[in-house]
């Protein structure tokens, strides 16, 4: 069977959706559309109309489930009733590293996926309801903060969508950092939606890149670069997987805008102007 194709960071829907995410106002983002748009390369033949028909359907039966003025506890239970019980979504444990989970669409079809696969879907089902709900800052483990009725909660969507408490939490940061781990108001921070989406991303270029497929890899990237323009980690890494497939020009052009764009900490143009001095002397 030969290889899905290279994602065309080019393509002019793709280029509209995820830099429409990039500007969106927080908590408007259009999640499920962007989602798609990262994982469309890999499924050419499917139907994105029906996948986000398919979000649409699951935020209708959550609205059936909640009580008009549901508060925190009833939200979740309308979530978890409806995406995990009915719908079966769940984490995939027994095949956690599978490129599929990493890949929304792939995600919706078999109903598993990684913590922030699912935690996009909750995330744009709660918002359907007019909830707010947004991902958390929590290491290793994506979690979504849920409130409904001037109440939080925190939910893990890998787990049924069933809502951590402070001991849980302590346990879960423990299996991340160790015994020594200890919570840490970041690790309740909000995080942006788009960094959310580079999230799940990320773990769709690291698979690509542990399979050895750099150049599938580097066009994830700058469809991540889409999501976050300005992102230091992000254009280095551009620079460096550019030079491992032997486009030095390229690696350059990101590194000299980096070296000399004062937006960025002098760290990084510190590291931007090494960096570029290593691959001009490749070039000589």
């Amino acid at each position: 069977m030969p290889p899905p194709p290279t994602p065309a960071s080019a393509d002019p829907d793709k280029v509209r959706v995820l830099s429409a995410a990039a500007r969106a106002e927080e908590g408007a983002t259009d999640l499920i559309g962007a989602g798609l748009a990262l994982a469309a390369w890999r499924n050419p033949e499917a139907d994105l109309a029906w996948y986000g028909a398919h979000i649409k359907a699951l935020a209708a039966d959550v609205a059936k489930r909640a009580k008009p003025d549901a508060d925190v506890t009833d939200a979740a239970a309308a979530l978890a009733e409806s995406l995990a019980y009915t719908y079966g979504y769940t984490g995939d444990a027994e095949t956690y590293d599978d490129i599929q989970n990493a890949d929304l669409i792939r995600v919706i079809d078999r109903r598993k996926g990684l913590p922030v696969a699912l935690g996009l879907i909750y995330m744009a089902v709660a918002r359907a309801q007019g909830w707010r709900a947004h991902g958390l800052g929590f290491p290793g483990h994506f979690l979504i903060a849920l409130t409904a009725g001037g109440e939080r909660a925190i939910l893990d969507p890998f787990h049924g969508g069933v809502e951590r408490g402070p001991a849980d939490l302590r346990t879960l940061i423990k299996g991340v950092l160790g015994p020594g781990g200890e919570l840490s108001p970041a690790h309740y921070a909000a995080v942006a939606d788009r960094r959310v989406l580079v999230r799940l991303a990320d773990n769709m270029r690291v698979r690509l890149a542990d399979m050895g497929r750099v150049r599938e890899a580097l066009a994830v990237l700058n469809d991540m670069l889409l999501l976050m323009p300005d992102d230091p980690r992000l254009m280095r890494d551009q620079a460096l997987l550019s030079v491992q497939v032997g486009q030095f020009g390229k690696a350059v052009e990101t590194l000299s805008a980096m070296a000399g764009n004062p937006a960025l900490d002098a760290q990084a143009r510190h590291e931007a102007a090494s960096l570029l001095q290593r691959v001009r002397s490749r070039l000589n």
